[in-house]
């Protein structure tokens, strides 16, 4: 059985209800500009339906949108990581773990788990269609592993 050393979580997904939820909020405030839309409803109506949805340029399959819907992040003792570490990115001015996410480690830190937690300086990569560097998240992970960080030019 192998368990990995240091598992490194970058702004986990605990639900993926919620996760899909704001996924389709894309598509909605996407089409807001040009008037029309739909809401989650409708458009998790249409997955259900069978139909593939375009959201943000990237292809949402039905069958990826039910994964995701049923997906809850759960701990594993069998596969427990010898260090596991959350890293939040966060765009306030000092840094901060959001709630939810405070609600989440401390109901794993009551389940006998050990885990390292630290928001850092950064833009929500994830929710946007741009492209987004991260500097101080790529240097919280390279710390965990002890990998040295080479700067952008």
């Amino acid at each position: 059985e192998l368990r990995p050393q240091s598992l490194v979580l970058w702004n986990p997904v605990v639900q993926g209800k919620q996760a899909l939820t704001q996924f389709l909020r894309l598509s909605i405030a996407g089409h807001l500009t040009g008037g029309g839309g739909e809401s989650t409803g409708e458009l998790r109506a249409r997955l259900a339906a069978g139909e593939s949805l375009e959201i943000a340029g990237y292809i949402l399959s039905p069958g990826l949108a039910q994964g995701m819907e049923a997906a809850t992040l759960t701990l594993n003792e069998s596969t427990k990581p010898e260090r596991l570490v959350w890293l939040e990115v966060s765009s306030r001015d000092e840094p901060a773990l959001s709630p939810a996410s405070e609600r989440v480690l401390a109901a794993w830190r009551d389940a006998g788990w050990a885990v390292d937690a630290e928001a850092v300086a950064g833009d929500a990569f994830w929710g946007t269609t741009e492209l987004v560097d991260a500097p101080a998240l790529i240097s919280a992970t390279a710390a965990v592993y002890a990998w040295p960080v080479r700067q952008a030019h």
